[in-house]
Parts: structure tokens; sequence; C-alpha cells
């Protein structure tokens, strides 16, 4: 049998459009949105990857490669920290550790897709697969590109055939739509750009001009921060480049460096057997430094001015600094020079569960020295990895935001609230 493979609900249309939906037995997507788009909009049955897979599998999946996924990252810094230090006078840092949610989340993903496919083609009795236009998912990660390698290599090893189609020559619908593609992604750039330079701004005029002693960097997003009385309290920002900002050469703070001082992703295999595609992904992660290197060069010279230049004790976060930016490392680097850095929680769902304590151990709890709770945690993480630090000391303070809201005089005025999210 022939089976389509639909990535989203533009190329469902498209391929409809094209008429390549009657020359196939099956179509199938991993997107359940897609699906469920095809089946009640299109009129056409469409298999959904997911339901090959089990609610076991995917925790069990997960507990299994969280620890080994992270340990290969630690290889990699072990392996490329001495070309990675920027500057002379900077520690070692752990640089690829900032892949440790989304790269983490992606590669279990990717695992998933590999073994949902393996099953399906199995089942089905599959004898050629083609996939439609692009298999850009619907959130997409930093390991995304890695899905269509994976396709190749599990219909090769099933002896399944398999072939990409593109769109046909663009329609006046299609040519609209990648128009305006276009021209958001220009004012995407432009807006991006913009909003660097203001906050370099911004940042040349307080780290110049201001001239109390120790004050303290707070980390956007603030969340419960907003509610802080700070009072006096003096607050410093450190400006981050949002990856694709390109920094003009007469703008740049620090001496860029080239795409080829950035180390190949140099690990010995033989010890992280356990990850399937592991040269792959440490490739993906070590081009992600190539492109984005200068980024992370600028917010660390940020930073170094700013504790030189003003004493700087104490940093606060509001939000776990787990997402792919400079941030992670900028907040390693305070650590390494002493500062002290507070976490603050902002949602549900901590100390409950170990599996939970497990990741915020990871996300929360290694990013910073004290870490202010709603109640008491107990940490009972069943891996917690060597990055040079210890977890944090857990204080109970409550929900800062419940005791702002709690000191407000009752009132039968109507008024705006927020959701409260795990």
């Amino acid at each position: 049998m022939k089976a389509l493979l639909i990535g989203s609900v533009s190329a469902a249309q498209n391929a409809l459009e094209d008429g390549l939906i009657s020359n196939y037995d099956q179509y199938l997507t991993y997107v359940p949105g897609t699906a469920h788009y095809c089946r009640t909009q299109l009129g056409i049955e469409c298999t959904d990857l997911n339901s090959y897979l089990t609610l076991n599998q995917q925790t069990e999946t997960f507990l299994h490669i969280f620890p080994l996924f992270t340990e290969m990252l630690l290889d990699l810094d072990n392996t490329n920290v001495s070309v990675l230090k920027s500057f002379g006078s900077i520690p070692e840092l752990n640089w690829y550790y900032t892949f440790r949610r989304d790269a983490t989340f992606g590669y279990v993903g990717l695992l998933l897709f590999d073994s949902a496919l393996r099953r399906y083609l199995a089942a089905n009795q599959i004898n050629h697969l083609s996939l439609y236009d692009s298999l850009a998912p619907f959130k997409p990660t930093i390991l995304s590109d890695l899905r269509l390698m994976i396709l190749r290599h599990v219909t090769a090893a099933a002896f399944v055939t398999f072939e990409a189609h593109h769109q046909k020559p663009t329609t006046i619908r299609r040519a609209i739509n990648a128009a305006l593609a276009k021209w958001l992604s220009r004012a995407k750039h432009i807006h991006t750009s913009l909003k660097y330079y203001g906050k370099l701004i911004r940042f040349i005029l307080q780290a110049h001009f201001f001239t109390k002693a120790s004050p303290a960097i707070f980390f956007d997003h603030l969340y419960e921060l907003n509610y802080l009385p700070l009072g006096s309290v003096h607050k410093l920002s450190v400006p981050f480049a949002e990856f694709g900002t390109h920094i003009p050469a007469w703008l740049s703070p620090v001496k860029l460096r080239l795409p080829h001082q950035i180390p190949s992703s140099s690990i010995d295999l033989q010890k992280h057997s356990e990850l399937p595609y592991a040269k792959q992904v440490a490739d993906v992660l070590t081009n992600f430094f190539r492109d984005h290197i200068y980024e992370y060069d600028a917010a660390l010279k940020y930073t170094k001015f700013l504790v030189e230049k003003h004493k700087i004790k104490i940093a606060v976060w509001g939000n776990s600094p787990c997402e792919i930016s400079p941030r992670s490392v900028v907040i390693d680097y305070l650590r390494r020079l002493g500062v002290c850095v507070i976490g603050v929680q902002h949602g549900g769902d901590y100390g409950t569960l170990e599996l939970y304590d497990t990741v915020h151990c990871q996300l929360d709890y290694l990013s910073c020295d004290k870490f202010l709770g709603y109640g008491s945690i107990n940490l009972e993480a069943f891996y917690i990895p060597d990055t040079g630090f210890q977890t944090a000391s857990m204080i109970a303070t409550g929900s800062i935001k419940n005791y702002a809201i709690s000191q407000i005089s009752p009132t039968t005025k109507g008024c705006p609230l927020t959701c409260c999210f795990p």
C-alpha cells in the first residue's frame, strides 16, 4: 500500500488541490489537529501517528532519556570548553547546558516519532511512503530538521520506498500567503533588531550614568517579582540579543568570533551509545553556537561590565533560565563570580511528584543559589547532574503575588483577573 505523510493543515489543503489525495491508500500525520482537520473539514480519514504510542511509553522514554541526554550536554561542554571561553577573564561555563530543556524535549519527540513511524509501517504493510511539502512541526524545536533524516532512515530500514512531493506551481492564494509570510518575517526581524538596540541604549545610559552603589540585576520576565515592594532598590538588566538579530560590526561591544573558531562536536560517541542519532544532534547544537555565539559573547561582556562597575552582589529571576538563550550562560557566569542568584516560583507542580522535582531541579534549582517557593519543598529528584553547582536552598515565602493582592482593600468594582497556570 501507498501512504502520504502530511505535516500540517495547509499541506493537507495544498495536497488536495494538487490532486495527490486520490493517488494514495492511506494518509497520516503526527499532528493531532491536522488529523482532526482532515477528517472533519476535508472528509479524509487521516491516521495520527501518536495513536501508535502509549502514555506510559512517552513518560518512560522521557525518564530514560533525560539523564542520558543531559550527560551528553555536559560532555560537550567538557570537550569544547577551552574554545567556547569567550574572554581570557571568563571562567569555564556550562554552554551546552542551555539546551537542557528545549533540546531534551525535542530529542524525546524525535525518538517517539521514530518509534511511532516504525510501528505504523509494520502494522499496515506499507511499501511506499511519500512526504508532501515539509515536516515542519506545529511547534518547531532546535532539532526539528532531523525529522526528515529519521524519516529516510526508518523507511530504508523497513524496505519502504520514499519520496518527497513538492508543491505544484503556486496558485494566487499560495503566492499571496508566501508574500505575506516573507513580509512578516522581515517585519519581525526589524522589530527584534530595534528592540535589541533600544535595550542596548538603555543599558549604556544606566551603566555609565547610574551612580548608586550595589544595585541588583533583574532578569525578564519578572512574573511575581512585579508584585515585590522593591522600594529604593535599583534594578539593572542585561540586554540580550534576540536570536536572528544581526548586530552591526560598528555597534558590536566585543570582537565577534568567526564560525570556524567554534569547535566541532568531537565527543566520544561510544559513551553515548544509548542515544540514537547522538552525532547528528551534537552537530546541530554545535552549529547553533556557530550561528549565535556573538549574542552570548555580547551578553557576557555586558554582564562583566555591570558586575565590575557596580559591584553587583545579587541577581534575581522570576522564571527559570531554561530556554535556549544567553540568559542561562549569564546566570552561570554570575554564580561563578560569587553573585547570589535568587529564583522565584511563579507556577504550580513544585514538590509534588518525583518526576516534576527532577525536571525542576534541572530548570530551576540548579540555576540559582536560593529559591523562593510557595511552600516547603523536600527535593526528591531521581537524577541531579554535576554542573559544578549545588541545588538551591529552598525558602518558603508563599506567593508574592497573592500576598500583594491580599493587601488591597476589598471593592465591589469589577477588575481583570489573571489565570493561574501550572
